[in-house]
């Protein structure tokens, strides 16, 4: 009786370069606030992480984080699989996976692990192991035994059984039905004679004399290319736009690319904050230099001063430039906390004569940054700049007590379509007014 074969699709994860990876994880880390993340899951890094096991073990990063719990033990937060997401996997993937069950009580439990070519594992966990290694004075141990005690048998036997599964290696399968290659010859000097009179009679060449031989001349290796230090290339960029800072200082602007950089291309503001530059990764490095210099490149080719510093090959010119004035249905969303003001002369500026806002809209958006975090305690969370109507790209500024602190009555345009529309003076004394407000609320405490 033959034996049928099932495939599984093993790539169940995103697919993808190392970029666009990144750029999916991110996206899938902006939503941390939500609350929706399984157990555990409750901010970027977390579920960043997360994601990036998910890949090297090749599923998606919801099933992974479903399956896979952060617990802290002793002060140290560790990984801690449920039986149900290892179960699952060594079904998926180890071929003929099944487990008999000895004994599931208070006491004890022991099981039986098969797979097809491989030894049986035979486990056997007992509340006496569970003293010894500490775990029975334990709540879920004095609540649940039986539970516990077979999750710990579980996952002993599966480790035993399909580690290597486990860790995302490939299962060795052998198919009988992908056909049969060839059986070496049983004579291979006889097969070598064979093979030179097939190709005389086809050439025509009876013997070595008439063979024309040309020596092949081996191609010259291509010099290999010199590895991009992604990282000091960042770090050059922002010298060059903004002359040399502080490390924090430039933590914090790398975190402003970095985040509008995210919402530009997955339509999601992960709040991102680099607290120094070794969180900087190297692909999120490369990833920020190239969205960098596309927009600067785009700048340049809607004709607006470009100039090259010194200390970088190409021109870097961060933010964008402005537009037209906004378009009478460009309506504002209501300010944090109030009904919708009325319109007023504030989010209809024209274009700002001169030079890009950059530095200005740069310099409100570090002011945004640093009052998000210093607020963020607070029982309604102060938005500050916020998307509207969703998916539009028009951003604008619509805290009311700082609007107010400003003089200003309404909310402000201050981004559309990628492009920057509002007046320099404007978003200059935004960044004042904000910054007052952080230095008042770090001198009274948090």
């Amino acid at each position: 009786m033959e034996k049928a074969v099932v495939r599984l699709n093993l790539t169940a994860g995103i697919q993808g370069s190392l970029e666009q990876k990144t750029l999916a994880f991110g996206s899938i880390a902006s939503a941390a606030s939500s609350g929706l993340f399984p157990s555990g899951y409750d901010n970027v890094m977390k579920i960043t992480a997360a994601c990036w096991f998910a890949d090297g073990l090749g599923v998606h990063p919801t099933v992974y984080m479903e399956g896979m719990q952060p617990v802290t033990f002793d002060g140290k937060t560790v990984r801690e699989p449920k039986w149900e997401f290892v179960n699952a996997l060594l079904r998926a993937r180890l071929p003929g996976f099944d487990f008999e069950v000895h004994e599931d009580s208070e006491a004890a439990c022991e099981i039986t692990f098969l797979a097809e070519g491989r030894r049986s594992q035979k486990v056997r966990y007992t509340m006496e192991h569970a003293r010894t290694q500490g775990l029975a004075n334990k709540a879920t141990y004095q609540k649940n035994p039986r539970q516990m005690l077979w999750k710990q048998c579980f996952k002993l036997g599966a480790d035993r059984i399909g580690a290597d599964v486990l860790a995302g290696l490939p299962s060795l399968v052998y198919e009988d039905d992908e056909g049969e290659a060839a059986p070496p010859p049983e004579n291979p000097k006889a097969a070598l004679d064979a093979a030179v009179e097939a190709t005389q009679a086809a050439t025509g060449k009876r013997d070595a004399t008439d063979v024309e031989f040309t020596e092949a001349k081996p191609a010259e290796p291509a010099a290999p290319a010199a590895p991009v230090n992604w990282k000091k290339r960042l770090t050059d960029t922002i010298t060059a736009e903004y002359g040399k800072q502080k490390p924090d200082v430039v933590a914090d602007k790398v975190s402003l690319l970095y985040n509008q950089m995210m919402l530009e291309k997955t339509g999601a503001d992960p709040n991102r904050k680099f607290a120094k530059g070794s969180d900087v990764s190297p692909t999120e490095a490369k990833l920020i230099v190239e969205w960098y210099e596309a927009r600067k490149a785009a700048g340049e080719q809607r004709g607006e001063a470009a100039r090259t510093p010194a200390a970088v090959d190409e021109s870097r010119e961060t933010g964008a430039a402005p537009v037209e004035a906004p378009a009478a249905e460009d309506e504002p969303p209501p300010t944090d906390g109030e009904e919708p003001p009325p319109t007023d002369d504030t989010d209809t500026e024209g274009p700002h004569e001169g030079p890009p806002p950059n530095e200005a809209y740069d310099a409100l958006m570090m002011a945004v940054a640093r009052a998000r975090r210093a607020f963020g305690n607070e029982p309604k969370r102060r938005l500050f700049v916020q998307e509207s109507p969703m998916g539009s790209g028009k951003f604008w500024f619509v805290d009311l007590r700082a609007l107010s602190a400003a003089g200003l009555s309404g909310s402000t345009l201050l981004q559309k379509g990628g492009l920057v529309v509002a007046d320099v003076g404007a978003m200059d004394l935004l960044t004042r007014t904000v910054t007052e407000m952080c230095d008042a609320k770090e001198r009274n405490g948090r």
